[in-house]
């Protein structure tokens, strides 16, 4: 029911028995121009109101035509000329709404702003290059219960339906039990929910190549199955049914990278459908595992380490432009650039390459990482892809001690040696072994053993050896080499470390003798000398020899002193005078050892007896160390003294030789 005033029903009864008396025919009415009602007959050329078999026509620049609220007006064709308005009214008072009802087809280039409605009964076009605005307003089927039927509005490709309001009407069950189906809309133009915070509703059945938008802050909402050439989602969509897309579905609701959602600002159980679209995806890394579903293998790797590889994105569809972007959502170790693509269909379409990077950050198998390549359409199947790579942690090199003291050790000591332990402290699922090699620089150090390849946790002993062969300070340093390698990866050299060396090789005191005055014959060296008195008159009285203790080292902080005592082996006539001693240094002299030999009461011969020397070296901090013995072997001859009468014989016999040689040699002179 709709209310009218009583005015209106008269001239409306007038007008219907006007037209009964003078059956109608089509007529040209013309708007003079101005703002004024349609129904003021003085504003029309010629003279009257058009009616719903005459075509009207708003040409005049300027002009400006209000159809009433509360009133209802027809026409054939309507004409509207750029720059002119046509406002089908609403009374918010009253609630009191306008109807104009087109019976053939619509001619706009200016504006109709519709607070009531727009409606037809049959097949209609709407050209032209204006806009219809829907301030509340519907663009639909009659209203008439007596006039249901199928309504079927064709929008040309210039033409604008926006703001907020209802397009086409829902199907209709009346008491008779009829069923009369929706209004088709066939949108070759724009229809735009543009009103922020309303809402523009479409009912029945929408098919054509044009757009359907949703504006800034607007809602659009579809109730009825929809095909279009463009969906643009800039405010917010409600579906209550499938929405095929023959072109492209853009706006800005659809976000980029990780924010890209063809769902983004949608409500309702409708989906959106591409016509005709197909995501392909592909790469060198890439190898099919399930329908969608591809492995995405970024190889073997180090913690630290970072590998590309490009993956590249195709629509195969053939109608409908494929939107998307490469999300890494749930692969935090993988950076994404490039990630929004647009694509066109096959075969303009051509491809999109996006470009990953793997950021090795743990150790292990990677697991549970996935790229998502999502895009616009609820048929069309996002592409998982699973990343998969082995992360080796590299080997870490630690040791005991970066100082190897030796302490003090005496020189010649055998099979001396010290060492560190060198451990791989690498920790993950998967780690490198570490491998160790030493560079020693010269200085009594050599390298022992070195441990082999130690896996992570292990440890082995680095042993190093001492040079006791030549006496001096030990100061030397060495450089540890450490490469961690795996059966995979090319090997990877770690940072060196060195470990010093100290200590102190001991100059073993060296025990020497010599006559260091006194009587005999000295000789000998090493272990060995002798000492020969000669021949001594028996009772002539006690001869004697000092002998001295040479320690045969030169003086240095790392030279050991000489210390012993001598031991005489008997033997009559031999004496021995000396004290032990002790803390010789190095070519320091002991003296004060006295031998001696007294022939007294001895019968004439040879006699001889062996003074022992038993020394020992002595360095602090180190046991005395015995030295072999130096034996000195002594050795005498006593004679015996000649009678009175021996002595006169023999001086006879002297005379007597003498003169014999003198005689020979006169004889020769003559």
């Amino acid at each position: 029911m709709h209310a009218y005033s009583r005015s209106t029903s008269l001239i409306g009864i007038a007008v219907a028995l006007t037209a009964f008396v003078h059956p109608a025919e089509a007529r040209r009415y013309d708007w003079r121009g101005g703002e004024g009602s349609f129904n003021a007959r003085s504003r029309w050329t010629p003279t009257g109101e058009p009616g719903k078999n005459d075509d009207a026509f708003i040409l005049q620049p300027g002009s400006k035509v209000n159809v009433v609220a509360g009133t209802q007006r027809e026409v054939r064709h309507l004409q509207i000329g750029s720059g002119n308005h046509v406002n089908i009214l609403y009374h918010p008072d009253y609630l009191l709404r306008s109807y104009l009802h087109v019976h053939g087809n619509i001619t706009n280039n200016g504006t109709i702003t519709v607070y009531g409605f727009l409606e037809g009964t049959d097949n209609h076009r709407i050209d032209g290059n204006g806009v219809i605005q829907l301030n509340g307003g519907t663009l639909g089927g009659t209203h008439s219960a007596s006039e249901r039927r199928r309504v079927n509005w064709t929008i040309g490709s210039g033409q604008t339906i926006r703001g907020s309001g209802t397009v086409g009407n829902s199907h209709i069950v009346i008491s008779t039990g009829k069923v009369y189906r929706a209004t088709v809309i066939v949108n070759n133009g724009l229809i735009e929910a543009s009103t922020p915070g309303g809402t523009l509703y479409t009912r029945g059945t929408i098919s054509g190549n044009g757009t359907l938008r949703s504006g800034g802050g607007a809602k659009l909402q579809i109730n009825d199955e929809a095909t279009t050439g463009n969906l643009v989602n800039d405010g917010s969509l409600q579906l209550n049914t499938r929405v095929t897309v023959l072109k492209d579905y853009s706006g800005a609701q659809l976000g980029s990278g990780n924010g890209f959602n063809g769902r983004n600002g949608v409500s309702g159980s409708g989906g959106i459908f591409a016509a005709d679209a197909q995501q392909v995806v592909s790469g060198n890394a890439v190898t099919a595992a399930f329908p969608n579903v591809s492995f995405l293998d970024f190889g073997t790797l180090r913690v630290g380490d970072s590998r590309g590889t490009n993956i590249t994105i195709r629509n195969a569809g053939r109608e409908t432009r494929l939107r998307g972007a490469v999300q890494n959502v749930h692969a935090p170790d993988v950076s994404v650039q490039n990630a929004d693509f647009v694509l066109d269909p096959f075969p303009l379409g051509g491809s999109h390459v996006a470009n990953l990077r793997f950021n090795a950050r743990t150790a292990g198998t990677v697991s549970g990482q996935a790229l998502t390549v999502a895009n616009n359409f609820d048929n069309v199947a996002n592409h998982s892809l699973i990343v998969r790579a082995d992360v080796y942690a590299p080997a870490v090199a630690t040791r005991t001690s970066r100082i190897v003291d030796f302490g003090v050790v005496r020189g010649g000591t055998a099979g001396f040696t010290s060492s560190t332990t060198i451990r791989n402290t690498a920790s993950g699922a998967l780690t490198d072994h570490l491998r160790t090699s030493v560079a020693v620089t010269p200085g009594h150090v050599n390298v022992l053993s070195v441990p082999g390849l130690l896996a992570a946790g292990q440890s082995g002993v680095l042993r190093f050896g001492l040079d006791t062969g030549t006496a001096g300070l030990v100061n030397s340093t060495a450089t540890l080499g450490f490469t961690s390698v795996n059966p995979v990866l090319a090997d990877l050299a770690l940072e060196s470390q060195t470990i010093s060396f100290f200590g102190t090789v001991t100059d073993v005191a060296v025990a020497e003798l010599a006559k260091a005055g006194g009587a005999g014959s000295f000789a000998g060296s090493g272990s060995l000398y002798t000492l020969d008195f000669g021949s001594i008159r028996a009772g002539s009285g006690p001869v004697a020899t000092e002998i001295a203790v040479w320690n045969a080292i030169f003086a240095t902080a790392f030279s050991e002193t000489l210390g012993g005592g001598f031991v005489l082996d008997g033997g009559p006539g031999f004496a021995f005078a000396g004290d032990a001693f002790s803390d010789l240094a190095g070519g320091d002299i002991d003296l004060g050892n006295w031998l001696s030999f007294d022939s007294s009461g001895l019968r004439a011969g040879s006699y001889e007896s062996v003074l022992t020397f038993n020394g020992f070296s002595r360095f602090s901090g180190l046991a005395d160390q015995a030295l072999g013995p130096i034996t000195l072997n002594i050795r005498a001859t006593v004679m015996s003294v000649p009678e009175p009468a021996s002595w006169a014989m023999l001086i006879a016999g002297f005379g007597l030789v003498g003169g014999a040689l003198r005689r020979q040699r006169m004889a020769a002179m003559a």
